[in-house]
């Protein structure tokens, strides 16, 4: 199991939990204000849909979205069962650590299925894709990340959605009228903010291992 952690470059301020289980690559805006300095920085995980391989779009879809991932989540049920069942025929001292550990392992995989069925009932995923679109449809601003990314030696492309109109279209009324205009007012916001291109840095990330 992986856990990551990304900090801002300016002033070391966390921004980000730690995470396990989730592509290297994820769908968000990539740039950040960090909350603590104000400065903006380059998240190396998050990237726009359009800044994404048909890999790392497969492997968000199968991590978020996917029967996959509900299924993925079946392990800790039957984990779970078998512990409870175990500890039934346990030594004494071991039943009550059997059974806690047995109930914690259910909650985990009950608690996720439930999640990504949410997840699913409620096209978050596509709400998702629909604000990066409209976010990557502002030309200066795709102009300005792949400038940034380059800088920071990131192999990110940008690569045009070619169903991104019939996309949008389909799914546009996903989000109410005020959340559209919220993103584009955001993106007009941050494109004039922003002073210099060489003051966007890189998080810093670290990975930790553990089994």
């Amino acid at each position: 199991m992986k856990y990551i952690t990304t900090k801002c470059p300016s002033c070391g301020y966390a921004t980000r939990n730690r995470e396990s289980g989730l592509p290297s690559v994820q769908l968000g805006a990539p740039l950040l204000m960090c909350s603590n300095c104000n400065k903006y920085m380059l998240d190396p995980i998050q990237t726009e849909f359009e800044f994404m391989t048909d890999f790392q779009k497969k492997s968000f879809y199968a991590s978020t979205a996917s029967i996959n991932g509900i299924l993925g989540n079946l392990i800790y049920i039957i984990a779970g069962a078998l512990f409870l069942g175990f500890s039934g025929t346990a030594e004494d001292e071991y039943i009550v650590i059997g059974s806690i550990i047995g109930i914690l392992l259910l909650a985990m995989g009950i608690g996720q299925i439930i999640s990504n069925y949410k997840f699913l009932k409620s096209s978050t995923l596509e709400k998702e894709i629909v604000k990066s679109l409209i976010r990557t449809s502002n030309k200066r601003y795709v102009e300005f990340l792949s400038i940034v990314y380059n800088n920071a030696k990131l192999n990110r492309k940008y690569c045009c959605f070619q169903e991104k109109e019939v996309f949008l279209s389909k799914n546009k009324q996903l989000l109410s009228k005020a959340e559209i205009e919220n993103e584009e007012n955001d993106m007009t916001a941050f494109m004039s903010s922003v002073l210099s291109i060489n003051e966007i840095q890189v998080s810093n990330i670290s990975e930790i291992s553990h089994h």
